[in-house]
């Protein structure tokens, strides 16, 4: 009998130990943080808590910036690549040239093409992943000097970010052993340790941004093309921390995905989309306080802000969000932040344009336009929330 007994209490504490990890699986599910943006019911007085600074970039013969990819802030220092001539440039934080690292070539410490880049400040590097050779370069980061590089031919990448002695890849391979996951894992010489969120749906076509990983606050954040929830990453775990909602549109069902790749080829999978009502591009960047959403959906482009610490959020079309904001136009949003600001790009030619047209602007943005050269690079408009 006693025996019977201590058989039932050892069964009773192992239940109770189940019971006890169901409940903290329960929790950590429930720490999702979900923000809805609706074109009806949005908080149009937050945008009274906006402030918006403008970046400059000095313009010479060689800091010509043709279209803003990329931006990484370190210390002093904004690192940008260009993604119309395949360049990296450095400038410092008041927009002066600092220089250029690497160049474009077939050589050691060359390369073809910008997929992405980042900052190791741990190994003091900066390294550029180069899609079209499937390699990554390595320089310094005080001197721009070439370091390294390393081929990875079995990885087929948008981007990477460094996790310890890791990296972090955004996966599009669509074949392949490595083909079932969005992100993957990999030890330096490109062996997969680990692989997050299951791709339900391959295809030759990606929608999307092409590089839907970033860093925040020292954490590397990522999401997929078609389910608009965020991740934080590491080299051992993810777990999704936003969930977006969109109330007037919805993210394309894997049925309907299905079906367009099969009556499409991957080029028209795009407009198939795009025609179809669904959610045909998003991209998000966040700092600690202002998450930035930028949505496609029936052949126009929308924007939304949310305040992570009230959770309230604004919702409408680009074109709108420029007006609200003063901006006259913007061009794109970025995934990227300096400092505690989301970031838009603006083309100061078109700005130039609306001001003639005797729309109201921003005061410090009428002052850089009217001031700034025809040729003048791209500015770069912070914005944040003010009680920051």
């Amino acid at each position: 009998m006693i025996m019977k007994n201590r058989y039932l209490f050892y069964i009773l504490i192992l239940f109770l130990l189940a019971s006890c990890g169901q409940k903290q699986n329960n929790e950590n599910s429930s720490m999702v943080n979900s923000y809805e943006f609706s074109l009806a019911s949005g908080s149009e007085e937050l945008l009274e808590n906006v402030s918006v600074e403008f970046q400059t970039l000095e313009l010479t013969e060689k800091s010509i910036v043709g279209s803003i990819d990329q931006i990484v802030e370190y210390g002093d220092t904004l690192f940008i690549s260009d993604g119309s001539e395949y360049r990296l440039l450095a400038f410092t934080k008041t927009g002066k040239f600092i220089g250029q690292i690497g160049s474009r070539g077939e050589g050691p410490g060359e390369y073809s093409g910008i997929a992405s880049f980042f900052i190791d400040a741990d190994k003091s590097q900066i390294g550029i992943y180069d899609e079209d050779v499937c390699k990554m370069l390595y320089y310094n980061l005080s001197d721009f000097s070439f370091i390294d590089e390393k081929s990875y031919e079995d990885i087929v990448a948008g981007c990477c970010l460094p996790d310890g002695d890791s990296l972090i890849w955004y996966n599009q391979a669509f074949e392949g052993e490595n083909s079932d996951s969005y992100f993957i894992v990999t030890d330096p010489a490109g062996k997969v340790t680990s692989s997050f969120v299951k791709k339900d749906f391959k295809t030759g076509y990606l929608t999307g941004c092409s590089t839907p990983m970033y860093i925040c606050d020292g954490k590397i954040y990522g999401y997929t093309p078609y389910e608009t929830t965020v991740y934080e990453l590491s080299d051992d775990a993810s777990k999704a921390v936003f969930k977006l909602k969109f109330k007037e549109f919805e993210t394309p069902s894997i049925e309907y995905l299905n079906k367009i790749s099969s009556s499409c080829q991957s080029s028209s999978l795009y407009k198939s989309l795009k025609d179809s009502g669904f959610i045909s591009y998003y991209s998000v960047s966040n700092t600690t306080n202002t998450l930035c959403t930028t949505v496609m959906a029936k052949g126009e482009k929308y924007c939304g802000l949310a305040e992570l610490s009230s959770g309230k959020t604004y919702f409408t079309t680009q074109e709108e969000m420029a007006n609200k904001l003063g901006l006259g136009n913007i061009r794109y949003f970025i995934v990227g932040s300096i400092g505690e600001s989301v970031l838009a790009i603006i083309d100061p030619m078109e700005v130039k344009d609306r001001v003639s047209s005797g729309m109201q602007l921003n005061e410090s943005l009428r002052s850089i336009v009217e001031t700034s050269d025809d040729n003048a690079n791209p500015i770069i408009a912070k914005i944040a929330f003010c009680n920051l």
